[in-house]
């Protein structure tokens, strides 16, 4: 019997998505996503999301790397600008809101500590959940099994009663191979196929952004 559902964040709960407002902020959208392909496969971002090093630190590292860049990554990094960055995705979050009610919902995510904090102070559903475990805080990320097993261990989970939800399948492998039930995202199609033979039928929005 399923008790417990975890989430992950980035591509389930919410996504990068940048709009044409950021365009207000001085970047094209063109030049944003450039920009952030750069930052996130460089190996100091994942230092990064794991907390070991600042916001300012990352911010320094890159403009001085990509010099004819320094304004834009003032820009794409500002925490002000967020709102034109990150989109909620609406169909997943509001089977989360139909869940809570009947599950224990935590987190388990691969974030940097100002991207939470956004989240935080923007959403409720955040604070709703029963709990998380961040990159951030615990200084490891998935698909590590360590980070899975801080989970298990701080909110005394059993895997067998569990569902992990990721949008990467490395990290339901890992998931999978501790015991839990993995899905992929699709959430619409597997979760509520397997909630449904548990006798659990769940309606939210089936809005598609």
């Amino acid at each position: 019997m399923v008790k417990n559902i975890v989430f992950d964040i980035g591509n389930v709960l919410f996504g990068f998505e940048p709009s044409k407002e950021i365009e207000k902020a001085g970047i094209s959208l063109t030049k944003i996503n450039y920009i952030n392909n750069i930052i996130v496969h460089d190996d100091l971002w994942n230092d990064y999301l794991n907390g070991l090093v600042t916001l300012n630190n990352l911010e320094n590292h890159f403009k001085e790397s990509y010099r004819e860049y320094s304004a834009e990554i003032d820009i794409l990094l500002q925490k002000e600008n967020q709102k034109y960055i990150i989109v909620e995705l609406k169909r997943n979050t509001s089977i989360l809101k139909v869940l809570i009610k009947k599950y224990n919902i935590y987190l388990l995510s691969n974030i940097a500590k100002e991207t939470y904090e956004y989240l935080k102070e923007t959403y409720e559903l955040i604070s709703d959940v029963r709990g998380g475990i961040f990159s951030y805080q615990e200084h490891i990320s998935k698909p590590k099994k360590e980070i899975f097993l801080k989970l298990i261990k701080k909110y005394n989970l059993r895997q067998r009663e569990s569902i992990y939800i990721d949008d990467k399948v490395r990290n339901i492998k890992v998931a999978n191979d501790l015991g839990f039930i993995g899905i992929k995202c699709g959430l619409e199609d597997d979760l509520e196929k397997l909630l449904n033979e548990e006798g659990v039928f769940i309606e939210y929005t089936r809005d598609n952004s």
